[in-house]
């Protein structure tokens, strides 16, 4: 979610430049979302019941499945897991639609890093 808030930032602060590293894109996280409830629909109404996002995330398996490639160890995979904590719950559904970042209103450079 860091790369949603310093896009938010952006909108209304002056700065530098900008990094985004694997960041919810500018358009929302809705493709995200709908590909996470065709394949993990119990995690999805856990999240939406709960207002946990964790939920989303909260197994190996569904950290896995969300966060990194199949060919990735498995010990790396635990060991990054082991990192994760909550997020907002607010922040997430800002990222589906509610509070979607303007990126004209952004007036310093970026470099985006990212996979699809």
């Amino acid at each position: 979610m860091g790369g949603f808030i310093v896009q938010k930032y952006l909108e209304s602060h002056s700065a530098l430049a900008g990094v985004l590293l694997a960041s919810a894109p500018p358009s929302g996280i809705w493709r995200t979302s709908l590909r996470a409830t065709r394949r993990h629909p119990r995690a999805v109404l856990a999240e939406t019941l709960t207002l946990s996002p964790y939920r989303l995330v909260g197994t190996v398996e569904l950290a896995r499945d969300h966060m990194f490639s199949a060919q990735m160890p498995d010990a790396d995979v635990e060991r990054y897991f082991a990192r994760l904590q909550e997020e907002s719950h607010r922040a997430f559904l800002d990222m589906l639609a509610l509070n979607l970042p303007k990126p004209k209103r952004a007036s310093a450079p970026m470099l985006v890093l990212g996979v699809d």
